[in-house]
């Protein structure tokens, strides 16, 4: 591979965002200014942040507070690879959906002088830089700054090693779905006709609240160390998923099981192997596929009157209607906007189920539930009203 290739694609990469916000395609202009003052701001705080938790270590002087604290940044050590795999597959994920609607999307290498290795790599890459390569460096030179007085120096380059090879794996399941999301979306165009664009769109709903449910479900109302803790012992029960061998390479680690370590910390490195490589071949098999064209039926079309035309519209006005309708629910980056109201919907029946022993104990449970019927029923519509308002 050719790594003066995969820089410039990265490159590439990084300025087709513009797309998303409606630029000029022939503006190159980038405010590198902003993206390394990002990235250097994000190792500044994390070196002062590591310096504050180490001076606060450093200062205790009951030795029992003092185990505790290095039994929860052992715990934490072992945990966060694992939890920095969930946001970099959110924030990637996230990315992916808004490049959905750029026209672009599909790249034809039949003319470049690249090859597939180096475009899947420079996809991954890309797709790492931003916020999850930000919250990653903060991460990282917090964990370097505090390891020196906790006294973790020994664990940190296993640290920092799991916590890029967990990034690496969550933009490469991104690309793998990326791929995969444009091989279905073609087919299903193929088979469902019409019917695709609502399957896209009740499917992108579904997912997302799936994604939420679990989420709240994981983390309201939890206290930190708990999760951590919960996290670390969950790893050793799901030995067998590949995405978790980082974190359990520092579990085993910080239990003086070297070897365990090593064993895992390879069979992570391998796996981030077999992305790449699964990445590749499936650009290289369905990178350049192309949805099929619609084909118009011959014939004499016979107008029927339809809904609206039943409520009383015009067929001007019938027109216009659906040439909206259609414009809006065909545009995948308008999900953003019919997911608010599933998770608005979500959070408070969550919140509700937790606080419901509670609630029963008071007495006041017919005013809670009233308030929650009028949230459920007011607040979604009311947002998507005012997003639709603002595109």
């Amino acid at each position: 591979m050719n790594w003066r290739n995969i820089l410039l694609l990265v490159s590439v990469n990084a300025k087709s965002s513009r797309l998303l916000g409606g630029g000029g395609f022939r503006r190159f202009k980038e405010n590198r200014l902003f993206t390394c003052m990002l990235y250097l701001g994000a190792c500044i705080l994390g070196s002062l942040f590591g310096w504050f938790f180490g001076s606060f270590y450093g200062g205790l002087m009951n030795a029992q507070v003092r185990t505790h604290v290095l039994s929860a940044a052992k715990s934490f050590y072992a945990s966060f690879p694992t939890l920095a795999l969930l946001y970099t597959l959110i924030l990637t994920q996230m990315s992916q959906l808004q490049r959905i609607r750029v026209k672009a999307q599909v790249q034809p290498l039949y003319w470049l002088p690249v090859t597939w290795e180096e475009h899947t790599l420079a996809s991954i890459i890309a797709s790492m830089l931003g916020a999850p390569l930000a919250i990653t460096l903060f991460i990282a030179f917090t964990v370097v700054t505090a390891s020196i007085p906790i006294g973790l120096i020994c664990m940190t380059p296993l640290m920092i090693f799991a916590l890029f090879i967990c990034v690496f794996m969550a933009s490469a399941t991104t690309e793998i779905t990326k791929i995969l999301y444009v091989r279905v979306s073609g087919a299903i165009n193929r088979m469902a006709g019409r019917m695709a664009i609502w399957i896209r769109l009740v499917g992108s709903i579904i997912f997302f609240a799936i994604f939420y449910m679990i989420y709240f479900l994981l983390c309201y109302r939890r206290n930190l160390i708990v999760l951590l803790e919960a996290v670390s012992a969950g790893q050793r029960v799901l030995w067998f998923i590949p995405y978790l061998w980082p974190g359990i390479a520092l579990s085993s680690f910080a239990d003086g099981r070297v070897l365990e370590a090593v064993l895992f910390s390879s069979m992570s490195a391998a796996f981030s192997y077999l992305l790449f490589l699964l990445a590749t071949k499936l650009n290289f098999r369905y990178g350049l596929y192309e949805a099929p064209a619609i084909k118009v039926s011959t014939g004499i079309h016979i107008s029927k009157a339809g809904l609206l035309g039943r409520l009383g519209f015009s067929p001007a006005e019938t027109a216009i209607i659906r040439k909206d309708f259609k414009a809006f629910t065909r545009r995948q980056d308008m999900v953003y906007i019919l997911i608010l109201p599933v998770v608005f919907a979500i959070v408070p029946v969550l919140s509700a189920v937790w606080a419901e022993p509670n609630i029963a104990a008071s007495g006041n449970s017919r005013p809670i539930r009233l308030f929650l019927s009028a949230f459920l029923t007011l607040i979604p519509g009311l947002i998507v009203s005012m997003e639709i308002g603002t595109r």
